[in-house]
């Protein structure tokens, strides 16, 4: 199953919802610490992706993805555009892994995580069961994970269900009422998946639309 967003962002959830969400944070895309969810397996890897959103080129009323990173065995794998430059090099691709510049390829072969450069973006593969995680032109950032974790997974992808219509839920698995143009009511249902300010560096100050951190 696939869920991903590209552009200003543009998003499709794992069962087909779409959506234009403007926040600028810090975002689950994909966890498996869900309230209101199954118990995940104990032989299935629990793991979350989050999105950091940021104003582009001086635009205020919209959000581009800076980055996606993958937390994952008390490790963080960040895969990173620099700059505002458009189509994106491989110049302008970086990837960190706790903090620290890494080359590519890059493989991790204790947790079974390799990445490489693909047709001009970072490719992330696992072994776990996150099939690829790509991020790179066009601000787009795609993932497809494999179909067991359906209904352990929550975010801005959703649960992958096969239900459209629930996808638009909160951290307590309650549907939001979406009301209110296009960008004000994903802003509300979004802005449930910020994450707290662990995920941040001490230095970051950034200010969503709604002038919250």
């Amino acid at each position: 199953m696939s869920c991903g967003g590209w552009g200003d962002p543009h998003y499709h959830s794992f069962d087909g919802a779409t959506f234009n969400f403007q926040g600028r944070c810090i975002y689950d895309l994909v966890s498996t610490t869900c309230t209101g969810g199954k118990t995940l397996p104990p032989n299935y890897t629990p793991f979350s992706i989050q999105v950091k959103h940021t104003d582009h080129y001086g635009l205020t009323a919209v959000s581009f993805i800076k980055y996606v990173q993958l937390s994952a065995f008390n490790n963080t794998y960040r895969l990173e555009t620099t700059g505002d430059v458009q189509p994106v090099s491989i110049a302008n691709l970086l990837l960190t892994v706790n903090g620290l510049q890494k080359n590519t390829p890059f493989n991790d072969f204790a947790n079974g995580i390799s990445i490489q450069i693909v047709g001009g973006s970072l490719q992330l593969t696992t072994q776990f069961g996150l099939v690829s995680l790509t991020f790179g032109d066009a601000s787009s950032a795609q993932l497809a994970l494999d179909k067991k974790y359906s209904t352990y997974v929550c975010g801005l992808c959703g649960n992958g269900d096969d239900n459209a219509g629930n996808d638009f839920s909160d951290r307590n698995n309650n549907l939001v009422q979406l009301s209110g143009d296009d960008n004000t009511k994903y802003f509300r249902w979004g802005s449930n998946w910020k994450v707290g300010p662990t995920f941040y560096p001490a230095n970051d100050q950034s200010l969503d639309i709604d002038k919250s951190m």
